[in-house]
C-alpha cells in the first residue's frame, strides 16, 4: 500500500471515529435532557415494557458504537505499525474496495467469508 493510500485511510478512520464519538455525545446529551422529564410512574405494564425495550436498544447501540470505535482505533494503530491492510489469516493484502467500505477490516473478503460460514455452522443450539 502506498503512503498516500495509508494517509487516505488514516483520514477516513479518524473522520469516522470522530463521527462516532459525536453521535454518542449527541445521544448522551439527548438522554440527559430527557431524563428530568422521564415518567416516575411508567403507567401500565405495556408502557413499562416499551420503556425497558427502548433502554435496552440504546444500550446495545452504545455497545456496538464502542466496539466499532475500538476497531477503528486498532486500525489506526496498525497503520502506525505498518500492519494495516494485511489479512490476519492469510497474510495477503486486504482488497482496497473492502477497506474503503470497512476500513477497520482484519481479513480479506475470502477469509472473512470462511470465518462467518464457520460461525454459522457451529451456532449454539438449544
Amino acid at each position: 500500500m502506498t503512503p498516500r493510500q495509508l494517509e487516505t485511510f488514516k483520514r477516513l478512520l479518524f473522520d469516522r471515529l470522530t463521527e462516532t464519538f459525536r453521535g454518542v455525545q449527541h445521544d448522551l446529551r439527548t438522554n440527559a435532557a430527557r431524563e428530568p422529564f422521564a415518567q416516575e410512574d411508567p403507567g401500565d405494564e405495556g408502557d413499562s415494557s416499551v420503556h425497558i425495550e427502548h433502554e435496552d436498544l440504546l444500550l446495545r447501540l452504545s455497545e456496538r458504537d464502542a466496539r466499532i470505535a475500538q476497531a477503528m482505533q486498532e486500525a489506526l494503530n496498525r497503520i502506525d505499525r505498518g500492519e494495516f491492510g494485511i489479512c490476519l489469516d492469510c497474510g495477503n493484502a486486504i482488497e482496497l474496495e473492502r477497506l474503503m467500505a470497512v476500513p477497520w477490516a482484519l481479513r480479506c473478503a475470502d477469509d472473512q467469508q470462511i470465518r462467518e460460514q464457520g460461525t454459522q455452522e457451529h451456532a449454539p443450539t438449544l
